[in-house]
């Protein structure tokens, strides 16, 4: 790689110019004054795009590249040699300086470069209202991150920043940051942050974010009126992202005091324990090793010492020890940490001792990176003389929002959640329950077995005959569009390309793969990182994964992993990759073969699931795709699983393709796209069919729903 400058591959180049892949290797072909491959392979050659750029505008070839769009490929080019936290925190110190010197002209060289940066940062730390945390990070991270394809992307962060305010910019790379990479499980929406510090109270003193991540809670407390903003992230690189994200509201004389310091907040508390007049966080998930062995007689554990497997109650603790008594803590939780059987006797104390106060389970879907609703737990530290009064449990359920969710009506929900609990603090004994939405639920009910915090558990049956009949109108109304669909692509017939069939030469996937036509990427035993694994930590992030069962119930990529983002050990999904499983239940009689979309883009692939990369001037990917579901196909690389499991085993590079030129293969690819088309239409059918029979059945019973206390009926 040049030093200094963003590289790009063929497909990229073509998605820059407006161009499609194969006029990108017709230009290669036919002049000669193309610029010259600069890195990656022999089958995947990489430019450089400041090259690309100006052969283009000379040529007049494609579409002027947008600078904007210029600069995220340039952002995911550096990527390939330092992870996403570092990259922005390089461009975010950058467009920070240039936030509060609009006119100041920024270097094109390295050197020049570094002492510009060096220079910002200790401007940006010599702030007043910057706690030492922040200070300390800068003298850690003290030599800017300027390896290749840097000063190239800080330069055109620095020509973007002329026409789009920096702050936008830098907010919008975070969200691109998110977008293609995969964000980490702290990633917490923005609609999620802005009423999590809405729930933490009224801007007071002081609030702490233990695992800020990127600093979502922060920016949101910050805009709430808290004066002092404190923080920890384990991982420097988010920390420094979090910090700098902050500062960009420095300029306004009301901004709070902030302090962000990179570590671990279990293991070594930054801040007095008891102080805090609250605390919004989003504690990390799954973490088996958070450190019960070196923890297991901290005196944090007031409510029980948490069991490996209670990672985030082991956080939520944390969070009460830092709040001062009757502190708030607001906490974004799994919905498996309301239920499972290991952390009963910790929610059991929680309950008896009054610190719950409410329940909040949240739309699904909300964020994309989670499948299951989330939930907001809203606790409250005891007294100091340690009674408190028994006092009931709010819950409220809002995992019926509809989709798709636009701001205002996201707004009008915050208004209503914000608003009942707001009631509820009032006058908890006497709160008026709203069927199927708000319930107040005494402690002495949910002392069961397993102590279930899940709100829908404990709300009444919901029934509203208008809801249900106007229910039932969308969902019809949703069954006629995708039958008018469906008939349509039936009613047209199948084309057949010209081609000379009888004549025509085959090789398999895997012999074009030798040739450099398909990279075929094998599928991984597990992607999950073990304890004494070497690949470097900084390179390695939750993310999303496309799991087998993503493929074969045709949905988005729904599992998560800690994962390596290594680009060349690890590289994500990008669009118009081929996605196989590599396994199968009996009952799929066909292999599954997906053409990669924008929802795919930017995950991961899964255990057995082989990702196929077609050149695209050679082979066209839905001709591929299409080719490994027919018949012939499935004999050619299916086999049943001897064992008793039942599997059907796929390796698509046993399947044999024809040799066609690549105009006919995408007629042929088109008609395959038309016929995946339809099988999504018809899948979709079946659940909206399920959906509406469901629908009409609870309608004829909604009369007599009856209550799970006392037999009312909720109407």
């Amino acid at each position: 790689m040049v030093a200094g400058r963003a590289e790009v591959t063929s497909a990229e180049i073509a998605r820059l110019v407006g161009v499609k892949p194969a006029a990108v290797s017709n230009w290669r072909r036919r002049y000669s004054d193309f610029p010259a491959p600069v890195g990656g392979t022999d089958r995947s050659p990489r430019f450089d795009l400041t090259e690309v750029e100006e052969w283009v505008t000379a040529r007049g070839a494609g579409e002027p590249i947008d600078p904007r769009r210029r600069l995220f490929q340039a952002f995911d080019s550096v990527r390939g040699t330092a992870s996403g936290n570092q990259t922005l925190g390089t461009v975010g110190l950058l467009l920070l300086h240039l936030h509060r010197h609009p006119a100041a002209a920024v270097p094109s060289d390295s050197d020049s470069l570094g002492a510009f940066l060096v220079d910002a940062e200790r401007e940006f730390t010599g702030k007043k209202r910057v706690g030492p945390g922040i200070a300390d990070m800068a003298a850690r991270l003290r030599q800017p991150n300027l390896g290749a394809g840097m000063p190239d992307l800080l330069v055109a962060a620095a020509e973007v920043s002329q026409n789009t305010a920096p702050a936008s910019l830098f907010e919008a790379l975070v969200r691109h940051a998110d977008s293609t990479a995969g964000p980490s499980l702290r990633t917490v929406p923005r609609e999620i942050a802005d009423l999590m510090a809405l729930l933490a109270g009224d801007g007071a003193t002081e609030l702490v974010d233990p695992a800020c991540g990127r600093g979502q809670v922060l920016i949101a407390a910050a805009n709430r009126g808290w004066r002092r903003v404190r923080a920890q992230e384990r991982d420097p690189d988010a920390a420094w992202v979090a910090a700098l994200r902050l500062a960009f509201a420095d300029a306004d004389r009301s901004s709070p005091y902030t302090d962000v310091h990179a570590d671990d907040a279990l293991h070594r508390p930054a801040f007095p324990l008891g102080r805090a007049d609250a605390v919004a966080f989003a504690p990390p998930v799954g973490d088996r090793n958070w450190g019960l062995e070196e923890l297991e007689h901290d005196p944090r554990w007031v409510h029980g010492v948490p069991p490996r497997l209670e990672s985030e109650l082991a956080w939520v603790q944390h969070a009460l020890a830092q709040v001062r008594p009757r502190g708030r803590v607001v906490a974004l939780m799994p919905p498996a940490a309301a239920e499972r059987p290991s952390g009963r006797r910790i929610r059991r104390s929680l309950v008896q001792e009054s610190v719950v106060r409410a329940v909040v389970s949240l739309p699904t879907g909300l964020s994309a990176y989670h499948a299951l609703p989330l939930h907001l737990w809203i606790l409250e530290r005891s007294a100091e003389d340690g009674v408190s009064p028994s006092t009931p449990v709010l819950f409220l359920d809002w995992e019926d929002l509809s989709e798709p969710r636009d701001e205002q009506e996201w707004a009008r929900a915050t208004e209503d959640i914000f608003g009942l609990w707001a009631e509820f603090c009032m006058s908890p004994g006497s709160f008026a329950e709203r069927p199927g939405r708000a319930r107040a639920v005494s402690p002495l009910d949910l002392l069961g077995e397993d102590v279930v915090l899940t709100p829908r558990l404990h709300l009444p049956v919901r029934f509203s005959a208008q809801e249900s009949e106007e229910r039932l109108v969308s969902l019809r109304n949703r069954t006629e569009q995708l039958l008018e669909e469906s008939r349509e692509l039936t009613t047209v017939p199948i084309t057949l390309p010209d081609s000379d069939r009888g004549s025509a030469q085959f090789l398999t996937v895997e012999q074009l793969a030798e040739r450099g036509a398909v990279t075929v990427r094998r599928p991984q035993a597990s992607l999950r990182l073990s304890d004494d694994d070497s690949t470097p930590r900084h390179g390695a992030v939750d993310a999303r994964v496309l799991t087998t069962d993503d493929l074969i119930e045709g949905s988005s990529p729904s599992g998560t992993e800690h994962v390596d983002i290594d680009p060349m050990r690890n590289p994500p999904i990008r669009e118009r990759d081929v996605l196989v499983p590599a396994a199968a239940p009996a009952w799929v009689r066909r292999p599954i073969a997906r053409v990669a979309g924008e929802e795919e883009a930017g995950a991961y692939p899964g255990p057995n699931v082989y990702v196929l990369r077609p050149d695209e001037a050679a082979v066209d990917p839905w001709f591929l795709a299409g080719m490994l579901t027919t018949g012939e196909g499935a004999r050619q690389v299916a086999r049943a699983s001897s064992s008793s499991h039942r599997m059907l085993r796929v390796d698509p590079r046993r399947l044999s393709l024809p040799v066609l030129p690549v105009e006919t293969q995408r007629r042929y690819g088109a008609e395959f796209r038309r016929v995946a088309r339809l099988a999504d239409l018809l899948r979709s059918l079946h659940e909206t069919g399920d959906e509406f029979v469901d629908a009409t059945r609870d309608l004829l019973n909604g009369p007599f729903a009856s209550r799970r206390d006392g037999g009312r009926t909720a109407v």
